[in-house]
C-alpha cells in the first residue's frame, strides 16, 4: 500500500525570458542581470569559494522575487500556471 502524497508547492520551468512578464529580470535581455553580475562570481563554484555570501545574496533575491511575482496570463505560456495557483497562494484574473 502506497502512503497518500499531498502536494502543495508547484515549480516551473520555462524557456528564456517567459517570468519578465510576471516582472522577474531575465539574464540575457537589454536589462538583463548578467549586465550587472558576473555569472563567474555568482554561478560558479569558483565563486562560491571566493565569496559564498554574494552568491547567497544573489539567489536569495531570485527567491524573493520569484515568490511575490504573479503568475501572467501572457500566449507566451503561463496561463496553465496561473490557473493551477488560482486555489493557492495566488489568484490572477486571465
Amino acid at each position: 500500500m502506497k502512503p497518500e502524497v499531498q502536494f502543495n508547492k508547484l515549480v516551473v520551468f520555462s524557456g528564456s525570458g517567459v517570468s519578465a512578464e510576471s516582472g522577474l529580470p531575465t539574464f540575457r535581455d537589454s536589462n538583463g542581470l548578467w549586465n550587472s553580475y558576473s555569472w563567474e562570481d555568482v554561478s560558479s563554484p569558483q565563486g562560491w569559494k571566493r565569496n559564498p555570501e554574494a552568491v547567497l545574496a544573489f539567489y536569495n533575491e531570485r527567491r524573493l522575487k520569484a515568490w511575490h511575482a504573479v503568475p501572467n496570463c501572457s500566449p507566451s505560456g503561463n496561463r496553465i500556471p496561473g490557473d493551477l495557483l488560482r486555489c493557492g497562494r495566488h489568484h490572477t484574473e486571465c
